[in-house]
């Protein structure tokens, strides 16, 4: 009965772990688009996952009383896809980047945080590509 017990956890144990590791791959138009159409799925699939976000540039904010931001083009109206960045390097690779410029974005989505604007979706930035 041991051995059953001990395949029983390994597939849990591998279970676990590759659903946690899995990243989504998605587009920041994808993401704003998710999450206009209802905030509630969108937050099931991607809230606190690993995501690979590509998208293109559209602005940069750099801020004294809290993390810089870099805001990725979304087609969307309604929804904007902001990227907060938590290292020297990370502010520098983005400071340098100019509008329009095609970006691979890894971190992990907040959802609609409250933060510096509104209607936003935010991406805590791990690398940028």
């Amino acid at each position: 009965i041991s051995n059953y017990v001990m395949v029983v956890l390994l597939i849990l144990i591998i279970y676990y772990l590759f659903t946690k590791m899995t990243l989504i791959e998605i587009s920041a138009e994808e993401l704003a688009r998710h999450y206009s159409t209802n905030v509630q799925t969108a937050d099931d699939k991607f809230l606190n996952k690993e995501i690979d976000m590509t998208g293109k540039v559209k602005a940069y904010f750099e801020f004294e009383d809290a993390n810089d931001l870099m805001e990725l083009i979304s087609e969307n109206a309604v929804i904007s896809v902001f990227c907060i960045l938590l290292s020297d390097e990370q502010i520098n690779v983005a400071k340098n980047l100019t509008q329009g410029t095609d970006v691979k974005i890894k971190g992990k989505c907040l959802g609609m945080a409250e933060n510096k604007f509104s209607n936003s979706i935010y991406i805590h930035v791990v690398k940028i590509k």
